[in-house]
């Protein structure tokens, strides 16, 4: 993966800066702009440090994913879908390595449940393609605007990551 790499700053007092920039793999460069390239598959920290002489700055890390991510899709529910109070939601989802296998454990799934302007956390770190959650018949009513959002992450060997979210799971009205 080849990354052209930017920053720019100023000092107060007009000094020269000097640009150090570490690339999450134990490669550094310097310079205000650099072009790195990245020859093995994974996940990496980047940031620059930048420096007056007197002080020094450091950037926020930089994720960047070099190689084929994983290829994911939440198969069930359907965005959209309607549920009951009391019901149990059964969860799948799909995955793919272009260049590993997954497992299981590969898998990591959250769901919260949306109210008006916030969010419940419902579920958060399960592992399985695969999954069972109950919809509750106490707490919350499923008046106003209510729903559940489901997010599937998957993480490879190499540590690339996609994500895919349900954005709505809807109550079904009431007759």
């Amino acid at each position: 993966l080849s990354v052209n790499f930017s920053a720019t700053a100023f000092d107060l007092e007009g000094s020269p800066l000097t640009y150090f920039w570490s690339f999450g793999n134990g490669d550094t460069g310097q310079g205000q702009s650099v072009n790195y390239i990245y020859g093995t598959e994974g996940s990496f920290n980047a940031y620059v440090q930048v420096s007056d002489g007197d002080r020094s700055v450091i950037s926020p890390l930089l994720n960047i994913q070099a190689g084929q991510r994983p290829v994911i899709n939440i198969v069930s529910p359907a965005d959209g879908e309607k549920f009951r109070a009391g019901e149990v939601i059964d969860f799948i989802g799909t995955a793919t390595d272009p260049d590993g296998n997954l497992n299981e454990s590969s898998y990591e799934w959250g769901i919260d449940f949306i109210h008006n302007a916030h969010t419940h956390p419902t579920l958060a770190g399960y592992s399985g393609s695969t999954g069972q959650f109950p919809i509750n018949t106490a707490g919350h009513d499923y008046h106003d605007n209510t729903a559940y959002r489901l997010t599937l992450k998957v993480t490879d060997a190499d540590g690339l990551v996609s994500t895919d979210t349900l954005l709505r799971l809807s109550p079904q009205a009431q007759q």
